[in-house]
C-alpha cells in the first residue's frame, strides 16, 4: 500500500540554455519525499542522472541528449531512518512539457487582418476586456495563426465570445494545427453561440501541434463585413491555457419569471372567459400593458385582441426591479412566439422605468437589450456589468398590432417562457 500511494512531485516549468542544457523547476516537495530524481541519456549515449534534495525547486542538467526520453520520479522515505528510497511512478519530462501549455510565452504568427486598437495579440492575451477586431470591410474567412511555442497535446479549445457582437459575431469557427506553419490539418469546424459563457469546444482526438489557426467561416449576418473573438484557449487533460471567460454562475431570484406563472386575480378583459386573462403578479406594467397573463396554460404572453376591444399598443412596458451589488450578471430570456405583426425587446435598464421603445438603442439608461421577436423560440443573453450598489429595471418594451384583416386572427401575442438572473464569474 505504501508503494502504490507513492506521487511524484508536480512538475512545474523547464528552461532550455541550449541544445544540451536544461533547466527544470518544480512544485515544493511532497510529504515523505526525500529528492527527485532525473534519468536522461547524456551526450556520448551514457544513462546518467542526476537528484535534487527536498530543499531544492530547481536542477540543471547539462550534457543530456534531448533527442532522447528524459524522466523524473520522486524519492521517498516510510519513516527519516529508513535505509532504503522508494520511488514514485516515472513522468516523462517531454511529455510534461507538452501538457503545460505556458501561454505567456505564445505569440502572433499572422493574421487575416486586424484594427489598430484591438490587435490580434488580444486573442491571447489572458484578458477578457479585450478583443480582436478583423479589418473592417473584408468578408470572411478571417484568421488569426498562433505559435505555442513547442508542440503541445490538445483536446480542445474554449472560445470566448464579444460582449457586443450582434450580426459580425461568429456563426462557425474553424481550427486548423501544424507542426511547422507550412502543413495544415482541420481537427475541427463548429458552431458557436452568442453565450457570454466561456464555450468548450472539443476535439474528437488527441493532437499535437505547435501551431493553431482559428478562422471565422461565417458570421450571424451573412453580410457583416467585420468580426471579434476575444480570447482562445487550448486545453488538455491536465491543464488549460488559462481560466478566461465566465464559468460559474450563482442564481439570483426573480419574482414569477418562470413557470408555474401566477396571475393578480384581475379581469381586464372577460370576452375570453371570466379571469382567463390577466396582469402577471410582480411585473410593473404601463398603462397600456393590459393582459400579460393567460391564465389557460398558465402562460407569460403579452396580448392584445384590437377585434374584439382590446386595443393594439405602442411602447407598452412590462418590468421588475432587482438591486444588485458590483459584479457581473447574465440575464437569460427564453423566448416563445409570436403570433402576429409586433417588436418586442428583452431590455435591463436603470432609472425608474424602461426606455421608450424608439430609444432603447441609445438611451443613457439602457444597460443592455435583445431583439426577442428575432430570436423566437431561443435563449438570449444580455450582459449586466455593475461597479456599486445598483437598481436594475428588466423586462420588456413592445408593439403590438391588428393581424386581423390579414389573417382574420382576432388577437396579436408573444409568449414569454422563462427569465433567468445570474451573477458570473
Amino acid at each position: 500500500k505504501y508503494i502504490s500511494g507513492l506521487k511524484p512531485r508536480k512538475w512545474a516549468d523547464q528552461l532550455t540554455h541550449s541544445e544540451s542544457s536544461l533547466e527544470f523547476k518544480f512544485d515544493n516537495a511532497i510529504d515523505g519525499e526525500t529528492g527527485v530524481r532525473i534519468v536522461y541519456t547524456n551526450t556520448s549515449g551514457a544513462a546518467d542522472s542526476v537528484t535534487m534534495s527536498n530543499t531544492e525547486n530547481t536542477i540543471a542538467v547539462n550534457n543530456i541528449d534531448t533527442t532522447k526520453a528524459y524522466h523524473y520520479y520522486s524519492l521517498h522515505k516510510p519513516v527519516p531512518t529508513a535505509i532504503d528510497d522508494f520511488v514514485s511512478p516515472a513522468v516523462d519530462l517531454r511529455t510534461a512539457l507538452m501538457l503545460e501549455f505556458k501561454k505567456s510565452g505564445w505569440t502572433i504568427v499572422e493574421s487575416s487582418g486586424e484594427e489598430a486598437a484591438h490587435g490580434a495579440s488580444n486573442l491571447i492575451d489572458n484578458n477578457s476586456t479585450t478583443a480582436w477586431h478583423s479589418q473592417a470591410g473584408v468578408g470572411t474567412p478571417q484568421w488569426v495563426t498562433i505559435d505555442m511555442e513547442s508542440p503541445k497535446y490538445i483536446d480542445g479549445f474554449y472560445y470566448i465570445n464579444h460582449p457586443t457582437n450582434n450580426g459580425g459575431g461568429p456563426k462557425s469557427v474553424k481550427f486548423e494545427v501544424s507542426q511547422d506553419n507550412v502543413s495544415w490539418v482541420t481537427v475541427l469546424q463548429t458552431d458557436v453561440s452568442e453565450s457570454y459563457f466561456r464555450q468548450r469546444l472539443p476535439l474528437v482526438e488527441t493532437t499535437i501541434a505547435r501551431f493553431v489557426k482559428v478562422s471565422v467561416v461565417d458570421t450571424k449576418s451573412a453580410t457583416a463585413t467585420q468580426t471579434q473573438m476575444v480570447e482562445i484557449d487550448a486545453y488538455n487533460v491536465q491543464n488549460v491555457s488559462g481560466d478566461n471567460g465566465y464559468i460559474n454562475s450563482a442564481p439570483i431570484s426573480l419574482v414569477n419569471a418562470k413557470a408555474p406563472y401566477i396571475g393578480d386575480g384581475s379581469n381586464p378583459f372577460p370576452t375570453l372567459g371570466a379571469f382567463r386573462m390577466q396582469k402577471m403578479v410582480g411585473w410593473t406594467h404601463s398603462s397600456n400593458a393590459v393582459v400579460t397573463y393567460d391564465n389557460n396554460g398558465p402562460t407569460f404572453s403579452l396580448f392584445v385582441a384590437p377585434a374584439w376591444g382590446l386595443p393594439a399598443v405602442a411602447n407598452a412596458k412590462v418590468h421588475q426591479s432587482v438591486d444588485l451589488q458590483p459584479g457581473d450578471y447574465v440575464l437569460n430570456i427564453r423566448s416563445g412566439t409570436a403570433d402576429g405583426p409586433g417588436e418586442v425587446y428583452g431590455v435591463v435598464s436603470t432609472g425608474v422605468s424602461l426606455p421608450d421603445f424608439d430609444a432603447v438603442p441609445t438611451d443613457p439608461t439602457t444597460i443592455g437589450y435583445r431583439n426577442l421577436v428575432e430570436n423566437q423560440s431561443k435563449t438570449v443573453e444580455i450582459l449586466i456589468q455593475v461597479t456599486e450598489p445598483t437598481r436594475v429595471n428588466l423586462g420588456f418594451v413592445y408593439n403590438l398590432r391588428s393581424q386581423y384583416a390579414a389573417t382574420g386572427t382576432p388577437w396579436t401575442s408573444f409568449k414569454v417562457i422563462q427569465l433567468d438572473l445570474a451573477k458570473v464569474n
